[in-house]
């Protein structure tokens, strides 16, 4: 069987809403294929809390405990959500006195590739990126994050479209270029930008803005294609997290949620086009 598609969806700091773009992707997807999302964010963890996750497995304890022959993880660490994806909590933050070791996660990741036809994977934002040639030292939380980066096919890199979101994108890009470049694809995986919480008049030149100034970088690093543009809508995403559902299975008819199904699409296509490789 073919493995599945990999993705990471990162943000500078700030909180952009990276967890509430991936949960609100895996609900829409998870009715098409087998999709897993997993909370690799390392400092605060926040999918389990929003998407009102058991206690149970995590992704620490999954990296930590050896799993069965042909499984992707030790039993107990994945839980079925009823929005019909499977998830890979995290710890709810800040988490203290808990380390991942980068080649462990990364080993995760690359078996939950096999379990799935997409993986959805939340990576926080401190990111510490080792020299070239040579391994992540220690365990400290951005090297985890970095190893996740690494493993993924496409990185989906969520900004608040905001002057300072947008600030804080461009001054971490680097840093993320650096991540994703340590992949087995030597930084060939495809990068999507979204801009989130947008709202009034500026929405279309912010976009054009921030697309002028990601896609035209000069500085060496691959450019980044801003792909949506996802509207404000505090109500839905307060209505989505009572529920501890995905917004676009809470409120999909929600402005948010409309915005939200193009790159659901896109996404599926990916995975599509990864299942039909030779």
């Amino acid at each position: 069987m073919t493995a599945g598609l990999v993705v990471a969806l990162w943000g500078p700091t700030g909180a952009p809403g990276v967890s509430t773009v991936a949960a609100a992707l895996a609900g829409e997807l998870a009715a098409a294929m087998r999709v897993i999302l997993v909370d690799a964010n390392l400092t605060r963890g926040a999918l389990g809390v929003l998407l009102k996750a058991a206690q149970g497995g995590n992704i620490v304890s999954a990296t930590r405990f050896p799993a069965p022959r042909g499984a992707a993880c030790a039993p107990g660490q994945l839980q079925d959500h009823r929005a019909g994806f499977r998830l890979l909590p995290g710890i709810p933050g800040p988490a203290q006195g808990l380390s991942v070791e980068p080649t462990a996660l990364a080993a995760v990741l690359d078996r939950l590739r096999g379990a799935a036809d997409l993986v959805l994977v939340d990576v926080g934002s401190r990111l510490v990126v080792p020299p070239a040639g040579m391994a992540a030292a220690g365990s400290d939380a951005g090297s985890g994050h970095a190893a996740a980066l690494a493993a993924a096919d496409l990185a989906l890199v969520i900004a608040r479209a905001t002057r300072l979101g947008v600030s804080d994108l461009l001054l971490q890009y680097p840093l993320l270029d650096q991540a994703l470049a340590r992949g087995a694809g030597a930084g060939t995986a495809e990068r999507w930008c979204v801009l989130n919480n947008g709202s009034g008049r500026r929405m279309r030149t912010d976009e054009g803005r921030v697309t002028g100034a990601l896609g035209g970088r000069t500085d060496g690093e691959a450019p980044l294609r801003v792909v949506a543009y996802l509207p404000h809508h505090h109500e839905a995403v307060d209505d989505a997290e009572e529920q501890g559902l995905p917004v676009t299975v809470a409120r999909r008819d929600s402005p948010l949620s409309r915005a939200i199904l193009p790159v659901a699409d896109r996404l599926a296509a990916a995975a599509d086009r990864r299942r039909a490789a030779p």
